[in-house]
């Protein structure tokens, strides 16, 4: 999957990861939640129910913002 081919304004984190595993970047789930809870991805939020890093924490990732970040930091 390309970001290209998005067309809904937010996605799923599995499908984000694909994103990002296609333009080269080593990425799970895990990762990427992390990445987005302590803000180093900036195209996503995630909204924790309890304190802490925990599944049931809800994220959402902003297409538009994770388009932007990617293209930042295309190489070529």
């Amino acid at each position: 999957m390309r970001i290209e081919d998005v067309k809904t304004p937010t996605l799923p984190l599995a499908d984000a990861c694909e994103i990002l595993r296609c333009e080269g970047y080593r990425m799970s789930v895990d990762k990427l939640k992390a990445g987005i809870f302590g803000g180093v991805y900036p195209f996503g939020e995630v909204i924790d129910r309890v304190e802490g890093l925990t599944k049931n924490d809800c994220y959402t990732v902003y297409t538009a913002f994770l388009q932007k970040w990617i293209e930042e930091r295309r190489v070529g």
